[in-house]
């Protein structure tokens, strides 16, 4: 969370829920959430920007005709009180939102018009992820340990046989900058490791942070990949248009070898397994604890159904 590709899937999930409808017009208020009123101006804005979109026609079966905006608002609405509520539990829990510069990245590298066509603006991405990010934070403070088997471990390796074949993986630094100029000065200077983020920060870089480890199956964008897999230990990038500006890379570190076995993925697999079980522990949680909160839908909109958390 990243990756154009599941950038465009949360954006089909988002844009799902869009629209208002009446004929007086909506209200400035769409619901209150545990007291913190949910404004329609979003509501109505995805409303109009899906129902031109190509999305909007994919997900009515293809059938050509209009997409039923009755039934759109009460999606959004669903979508939009639990990402409101999503925020409260996190303020309450002392969870601030911490995005790495790859989570910076991503919304910046997906083309405007697929945004557009996707039917929903770079905010709404970046929200998308914050909300994702939130939610992860959230669990591992609830669920520190989860149990994890190795027949799961196994399964995992297996499904993902493609990955462990890479050749080389990277340590990756990036500098965003808002100058190909300014991007070149950096170049130019020999530093790797924390002497790298100092000389980039000097230079009045925008976003300065780290990639982790970056291997051929990392979701970047083609042109990132491409200058990464060139890399070197200790060597840089040329600067490359990006986020609407130029970035400038650099490979602390690089391994390059054959296949990866099961027991040298084994640490990996684990933090990916406990992942994908505390965000399932924690989606149970979160139901429960929305199930128990107080919310309030204007009549415009229609009514919310705290069992099955939908508006109805």
């Amino acid at each position: 969370m990243t990756s154009r590709a599941r950038a465009l899937a949360l954006a089909v999930l988002l844009a799902v829920g869009v629209a208002g409808c009446g004929e007086d017009g909506p209200p400035e208020v769409a619901a209150t959430v545990a007291g913190t009123e949910l404004s329609s101006e979003r509501v109505e804005r995805l409303t109009t920007q899906w129902v031109k979109s190509e999305n909007s026609q994919a997900l009515a079966g293809g059938r050509g005709g209009p997409v039923d905006r009755k039934q759109a608002v009460k999606l959004v609405l669903g979508f939009a009180i639990r990402s409101l509520y999503l925020e409260q539990l996190a303020a309450q829990m002392k969870i601030e939102d911490t995005p790495s510069a790859l989570d910076a990245l991503a919304p910046a590298e997906v083309p405007a018009a697929e945004f557009e066509s996707a039917g929903w603006s770079r905010a709404d991405l970046e929200q998308a992820l914050r909300d994702a990010r939130l939610s992860k934070a959230i669990g591992e403070k609830l669920f520190p340990k989860v149990a994890v088997s190795e027949v799961e471990l196994r399964q995992k390796y297996d499904r993902n046989a493609g990955f462990f074949q890479q050749t080389w993986r990277s340590q990756i630094r990036v500098a965003h900058f808002d100058t190909e100029e300014t991007a070149r000065t950096l170049r130019e200077r020999p530093v790797v490791g924390d002497a790298f983020d100092a000389a980039a920060r000097e230079l009045g870089a925008r976003e300065v942070g780290s990639l982790g480890v970056v291997s051929p199956a990392t979701p970047l964008p083609a042109p990132v990949l491409e200058a990464i897999s060139g890399l070197q230990a200790g060597q840089m990038s040329d600067p490359i248009p990006g986020g609407g500006g130029f970035l400038v890379m650099v490979a602390d570190s690089r391994e390059d070898g054959t296949a990866i076995t099961f027991e040298e993925a084994r640490p990996e697999l684990v933090k990916v397994v406990e992942d994908e079980q505390r965000q399932r522990l924690f989606f149970d949680w979160f139901k429960k604890q929305l199930g128990g909160a107080k919310v309030e839908i204007a009549d415009y909109y229609g009514k919310w159904d705290a069992a099955s958390q939908l508006v109805t």
